[in-house]
């Protein structure tokens, strides 16, 4: 029978388990943290001229978010978690882990005590614990009165008999029979009965106060989500602007700074609210900025309702126009936070605008994340994109003779092997290495679009078509995507290149498929991958789509999600017969060989070869046989009939003189 008892070692041991569980990754992200803001700024090793400057004033922002009260709280939570787990490592050695029945102490003797000695330590230990002698006291004194009694008994049997004691040796128990020892966890005083009533106060409180107020809290929380953790209030914003048909491209930046995750920024001080003011002006006079805001916006003013995002708005606007390097360290951390939260939320502005399937306004919202993935304000050139590549040197190179419309005359004149020295004005060799390393990077791409129904699907992901679909059949289109300046075979991570950006970003490609010249959206896919060719396909309905026995054209648009000026438009067409056409079933190649297979016969007999006299001689060589002269009935006569003539007929006999 096992024996159950609290265990304060036990105890020490689990808190310092769980300690451990919370404590160590939470020290890791925090030692992380504190990392990446002390980091040098010094340039490394193959990081160009562009990238070490952001690099050095995300340092500088690092190192101001050190000074912000939310670190001062980690710090302390950390030091006080840390300064706990030691002071229960120091507290392992001193408790005492299984207690084993010593007879010697519960008799209070020696090993080196006589048999009188124990016998008069028995009699005094059953003297001190006999139930006549508990009878008046409480009936917790009478359980531990009759515990060592119990004890006393044993150890004088233990020390008095041989084999008590040969079997105590043994197995370490009174009785001789090896006992499973089960503790529990906790600290020894929860069984004491002075803390019995303290016990019960802090049970009733987590169970009945601190269990509901956490779910309730939780709960609570919950409601103002949605899916990818974004607040319902974010959504509710976008809906409301993102409906207006007349929303101008250069006011998206309005609505993601109106976001609700963005009024959680902490307010700053006099300093920044002052450069905040000068950036605003400064980039209004330069018409780098709306001087108004949205007329919706402005009717519901909630850009004073939520000073944060007005905030949040001039950030954007300055990290757009690349005025980073005038922020202040704390406006600099908010722009961080800004720039890393649109992740999701542009996301969550397509999700918004998918409901009402408007083109126009899903390739404004595709082409405004490609504008804050590059940091480019909407009259910049797609030029600006490369390295050294300022508002000068785009001008220059869009200007004149062999001019550059944008990055993909760049890019196709890079890839011609000429030297696309226009616009490179006062660059030096190092800035030229920069300009052609960073261009080689950015994607070449052409689309491939097939419709047909779909007859076998391969293994590559590449689809097999019937030679013609009829109407009722699932039409399926397969979109593939080829890396022109991918070598072939060749697998790639596909990074984005977006320096002024404070994450890494992957390369994806949307295919958005309507009806040529229509602009409502019927379908769409998204492509990413590290192969060379990424395939993706759109199945739709041809019954109410497709007329029978004209083709139909549809428009596909391949859309970025981080280069500006790379995307591509083209048309597919399709036709199908009209409903209940038989078409041919393809035969197989399996049943295209069998004519060559011997039958059974010829396997049993062999093939056999057909000669002129042959019995199965076809009636059209017969009747292609030249008539034989004087041949009666029109029945031509041959070599063979010749032959029978002459030996059916008999031979007259010969005159002899």
């Amino acid at each position: 029978m096992a024996r159950l008892a609290y265990d304060d070692s036990a105890f020490v041991y689990f808190a310092i388990s769980m300690g451990c569980f919370f404590l160590l990754p939470f020290s890791y992200w925090y030692v992380a943290a504190l990392w990446r803001a002390l980091k040098g700024t010094g340039k490394q090793g193959g990081e160009t001229v562009e990238k070490g400057k952001l690099r050095a004033q995300n340092g500088q922002a690092g190192i101001e978010a050190l000074k912000t009260r939310g670190f001062a709280i980690r710090t302390v939570a950390i030091v006080v978690g840390w300064l706990t787990m030691a002071f229960l490592v120091s507290q392992t050695g001193s408790q005492t882990v299984i207690q084993q029945f010593d007879p010697w102490q519960v008799l209070g003797v020696t090993k080196d005590s006589t048999k009188d000695d124990i016998k008069r330590a028995y009699r005094r230990g059953t003297f001190k614990y006999h139930p006549d002698r508990v009878r008046n006291k409480t009936a917790d004194e009478q359980a531990v009165a009759a515990m060592m009694l119990q004890k006393v008994q044993d150890a004088n049997n233990i020390l008095t008999n041989k084999e008590a004691y040969e079997a105590y040796l043994a197995t370490g128990s009174p009785d001789g029979s090896k006992q499973m020892e089960v503790s529990i966890g906790l600290p020894e005083w929860l069984m004491r009965k002075e803390n019995h009533n303290l016990v019960l106060v802090i049970y009733l409180i987590v169970l009945v106060v601190i269990v509901p107020v956490a779910v309730g809290s939780w709960y609570s929380n919950s409601k103002l989500y949605a899916d990818k953790m974004i607040l319902n209030d974010t959504y509710r914003i976008y809906i409301y602007l993102l409906g207006d048909k007349a929303l101008p491209l250069r006011s998206f930046p309005e609505v993601l700074a109106l976001s609700a995750e963005y009024r959680q920024m902490p307010a700053r001080g006099p300093a920044d609210q002052e450069c905040l003011e000068k950036l605003r002006k400064s980039m209004m006079a330069d018409d780098r900025m709306p001087k108004k805001p949205y007329q919706k916006v402005a009717q519901l003013r909630y850009m004073e309702r939520w000073p944060s995002c007005d905030r949040a708005n001039v950030l954007i606007h300055a990290y757009l126009n690349r005025r980073t390097a005038e922020l202040t360290p704390g406006l600099q951390a908010d722009l961080d936070f800004v720039l890393v939260r649109s992740k999701v939320l542009i996301g969550a502005m397509n999700e918004a605008v998918q409901v009402k399937r408007n083109l126009r306004l899903i390739r404004d919202i595709a082409n405004f994340e490609q504008h804050m993935t590059q940091a480019l304000y909407f009259h910049d050139s797609s030029l600006q994109q490369l390295p050294h590549f300022g508002l000068v040197e785009a001008t220059h190179a869009t200007m004149g003779k062999g001019a550059f419309k944008n990055i993909t005359d760049f890019l196709a004149a890079l890839d011609k092997e000429e030297s696309p020295q226009k616009g490179m004005i006062n660059m030096t060799e190092s800035e030229c290495k920069d300009v052609y390393a960073a261009a080689k990077e950015l994607p070449r791409v052409e689309l491939e679009v097939t419709i047909g129904v779909v007859s076998q699907a391969n293994p590559d992901g590449s689809l097999e078509f019937e030679e013609q679909g009829c109407e009722g059949d699932i039409m399926t289109a397969l979109c593939e995507l080829h890396r022109k300046h991918v070598p072939e075979g060749c697998a790639h991570a596909f990074p984005v290149r977006a320096p002024f950006l404070p994450y890494d970003k992957t390369e994806e490609w949307t295919v958005l498929f309507t009806k040529k010249n229509e602009s409502q959206l019927l379908a769409h896919t998204v492509l990413k991958g590290t192969d060379r060719t990424l395939r993706g396909k759109i199945q739709f309905p041809s019954k109410g789509f497709l007329k029978p026995n004209q083709y139909q054209a549809f428009d596909f648009y391949l859309v970025s999600n981080a280069y500006l000026d790379v995307d591509i438009k083209t048309t597919a067409k399709a036709k199908v017969l009209p409903e209940g056409t038989i078409k041919p079933a393809p035969l197989h190649d399996e049943d295209l060989n069998l004519d060559n297979e011997p039958t059974l016969f010829e396997e049993a007999f062999g093939k056999l070869d057909e000669s002129d006299d042959s019995d199965f001689k076809d009636s059209d060589d017969e009747d292609d046989a030249t008539e034989a002269p004087g041949a009666d009935d029109g029945i031509a006569a041959s070599d063979d009939d010749d032959d029978f003539e002459k030996v059916s007929k008999p031979e007259e006999p010969k005159k002899t003189k």
